[in-house]
Parts: structure tokens; sequence; C-alpha cells
């Protein structure tokens, strides 16, 4: 699946954008995925952007979730899909929004436990937990927006994705 925000880390829409004098490709919204074919393989990563938490209803994007989920069963009835939680608690740009943000992101990750919980073919990965002890730790998981991964932190969730999927 696509998705991501800068082509360094995935591949990217086609639509380009600058940030900081710096070219790189959108990403897919969780929105653009469900509207999408989803092609057939052994296990599937689903995530959202804390972008979309802050602009669109938990509903719209459990529904979303659901959308993909549905698909990548008809494509594959057997294969393993990894749901990950969002997390978003330290954006440095939420402001006076914060705990409305942080609110929806725990109540759709409630919403992404039971779906995982009432089927054994799909995990949730508490990505948000982690992410919020390794900044307690000030283990520099994610970059300096508070938001999206560093490096550091992108190699940890390609470490734990590859650890579930062994």
């Amino acid at each position: 699946m696509e998705a991501g925000f800068a082509s360094r880390f995935y591949k990217g829409t086609g639509k380009f954008n600058k940030l900081r004098g710096k070219t790189f490709r959108s990403g897919r919204s969780i929105f653009d995925m469900a509207q999408r074919p989803v092609p057939n393989a052994d296990a599937y990563v689903i995530s959202a952007a804390a972008n979309d938490i802050y602009w669109k209803k938990v509903n719209n994007i459990e529904r979303a979730f659901k959308t993909i989920i549905q698909k990548a069963k008809a494509k594959n009835p057997n294969a393993r899909i990894l749901l990950l939680t969002l997390h978003g608690d330290h954006y440095t740009k939420w402001g006076r929004g914060r705990s409305k943000v942080n609110r929806k992101i725990s109540e759709l990750n409630n919403r992404l436990r039971a779906i995982a919980d009432a089927d054994s073919k799909i995990t949730l990965i508490d990505i948000r937990t982690q992410i919020n002890e390794s900044e307690a730790q000030g283990q520099g998981l994610l970059a300096k927006d508070k938001l999206h991964y560093s490096a550091k932190g992108s190699k940890a969730v390609a470490a734990l994705l590859k650890d579930e999927l062994q």
C-alpha cells in the first residue's frame, strides 16, 4: 500500500510540495487508499496519519480502515493484516487543539483495537505507546516536529513490522 509524506520514505502520489526548500512527493491519506484497488499480498500494513485525525471525524477514519481491510480480505482471505495505532501527542503545531486531537487519537486507537480483537488475522501494533515511551526516554524516534518519524524512528517501526511478520 502506498502511504506517507516524503518520497525518501514512501512511494508518493506524484503531487509535489516544498518544505523548507526541499521538494517531496505528497503521500496518500487513508481516504485515498480506501478508494484505490488493493493489490494481492500475503500481508498488509494499514495506518493513518495524524493529519487525517486532525481534520476528519473518527467515524470516517474508522470506516476507511474497514474498507481497506475488507478489500484486502477479498484479495487474500488468509493474509495477515497489521493495523498501526495513530500517534501525535507530542506534535508541536497542535496548539490549543492538542487535547481534542489526543482524545480523537485515543478514540480511534480503541476502535482499531476492537477491530483487531474481533479477527485473528488482524494484529494491532501500538505505535503510540512505544513513541510516547521513547519520547519520555529521549530516544529520538520522532523528527523535530514531533509528529513524523526520524530516520531512527523509521528503522524502529520497520523492525517492529519485520518482527511481527516473521
